[in-house]
């Protein structure tokens, strides 16, 4: 497999969603101008310009509602919609129980 390179990585969307505590940030990115994908991070909110970054781990309400505008967004810059996304996917979506394991093709 051939080695990262962050020439390649072209960054098409990018929100930042500002808590008490925690920045939330959108992204979307393409790689060599493969399909986009979604990217979030959460950092803390502090006054100096280094932010530590933070496993996401669960969102609060309150997150969530900050930043659900900019993952519909997000949606539009990632192209395509439902019915696209079923022609690209045929018969291989599958519910998944909680409890269910699941392999991603990502």
């Amino acid at each position: 497999m051939s080695r990262y390179r962050e020439d390649l990585d072209r960054k098409i969307f990018s929100k930042t969603w500002v808590g008490k505590n925690w920045q939330i940030e959108v992204t979307v990115y393409s790689y060599q101008g493969g399909r986009p994908k979604l990217q979030l991070t959460r950092q803390k909110a502090t006054r100096s310009q280094h932010r530590p970054y933070a496993k996401l781990g669960r969102l609060s309400r309150d997150e969530l509602d900050g930043i659900m505008p900019f993952l519909q967004e997000a949606l539009h810059h990632m192209g395509g919609g439902k019915s696209s996304r079923k022609k690209e996917q045929g018969n291989s979506r599958k519910e998944v129980d909680d409890h269910e394991e699941f392999d991603s093709e990502d």
